[in-house]
């Protein structure tokens, strides 16, 4: 079976079943023959408690996402992330969620789950099948390498996450990324939300994201109730996107000064940011252009 072969030539989005075995072979070609990335990884389970698998590559030649549905027989998948390596986390989260885990004898980093506690982020409908807590080897560096620490306290613009680099200087070795310092149960939240109401608390995941996180929630909801969009909705989130993609680049000017040292050029920078936030409340009466995007 070729991952071509799976394509649906008329729609945009094919879903195809795989066998685990499938799965990683459909990946290493997807990855290895025709450029694919690995768009999202994540994982639901079924009444009966199996866990099923979702890889969902973006076919950029093709202008084509392929979703990969694998119901799992064991505790074990393929490592995608030796293909990918951004498929790492999700790995990790797969773990902490269901106890079902990449093959091999790769470590996992705690991700969700904080430390000698299990079963605090449940999700409604879902059963953790261990005990999370005690499945973790001891995070260790060795050798001539430290651990260069950012956040959660360390850094203002790292403040919810820990993030570990280890390194012997200038080569970076390894990655550790925890994020449970300051977990808001989004997902939680959005269980059994009707959308118009579930649009709020997306808009809110992360501010300076808002436009873009809710358009992708909007198309979502959209595409799966095969609603229509007016042209005037299209032009708005695109004059909306556009305006926070541009203020968020200029801020990402200013930090790169600020970390730099220059700070007549984080200044200046600082008051072009400035006249962009308000041109967005100007535009539609939001400094971060909350409000605007709706289903």
């Amino acid at each position: 079976m070729s991952a071509l072969e799976l394509l649906d030539p008329v729609n945009p989005t094919s879903l195809a079943s795989v066998n685990a075995d499938q799965l990683g072979a459909l990946s290493h070609e997807l990855a290895t023959e025709h450029g694919a990335r690995l768009a999202d990884l994540f994982g639901d389970e079924t009444a009966d408690g199996t866990v099923v698998l979702r890889a969902v590559y973006a076919m950029d030649r093709e202008r084509r996402y392929l979703i990969l549905e694998c119901p799992l027989d064991s505790d074990h998948f393929p490592p995608l992330s030796d293909l990918d390596p951004a498929a790492f986390v999700e790995e990790c989260e797969l773990y902490e969620q269901f106890g079902v885990r990449p093959a091999g004898r790769k470590r996992l980093n705690r991700v969700l789950v904080p430390p000698h506690q299990a079963n605090t982020f449940g999700t409604p409908g879902r059963r953790r099948r261990h005990q999370v807590a005690r499945d973790y080897e001891p995070h260790v560096v060795s050798g001539e390498a430290f651990e260069f620490p950012f956040g959660p306290v360390r850094a203002a613009g790292w403040e919810s996450l820990y993030t570990g680099l280890v390194t012997t200087g200038e080569e970076v070795l390894d990655l550790y990324l925890l994020q449970w310092h300051k977990h808001r149960g989004v997902e939680r939240r959005l269980s059994e939300l009707d959308a118009e109401r579930a649009t709020f608390f997306v808009e809110r995941t992360d501010g300076l994201s808002a436009v873009g996180d809710t358009v992708a929630f909007c198309r979502a909801v959209e595409t799966l109730s095969e609603t229509p969009i007016p042209d005037g909705a299209h032009s708005t989130r695109t004059v909306a996107l556009e305006l926070e993609r541009i203020y968020n680049h200029t801020a990402s000017f200013a930090a790169v000064c600020q970390a730099t040292g220059l700070s007549v050029g984080q200044a200046r920078v600082e008051i072009v940011l400035e006249s962009l936030l308000r041109l967005n409340a100007a535009a539609f009466g939001h400094r971060y252009l909350f409000g605007i995007i709706r289903p």
